[in-house]
């Protein structure tokens, strides 16, 4: 019971969580290459943007364990 409970209150937020982890990864290859071809900017705005994803990916989590928790 306790699973299905976990289950049901991730679901909504799982394709949102997926996009943002991708969209996570290409800003790290963006940055990677940025640092490799001295591209200041793209690797300062990249790394804004990746900041923002982890903050929502954070809220995200919390919300999917507070529901699980209650």
């Amino acid at each position: 019971m306790k699973r299905e409970i976990l289950h049901d209150a991730a679901a909504p937020h799982e394709e949102l969580r997926k996009r943002l982890v991708r969209r996570a990864w290409e800003l790290m290859d963006e940055i990677d290459a940025g640092l490799h071809s001295g591209g200041f900017e793209v690797g300062a705005r990249a790394n804004a943007e990746l900041r923002e994803i982890r903050a929502a990916l954070d809220r995200i989590d919390s919300r999917v364990a507070g529901k699980a928790g209650t």
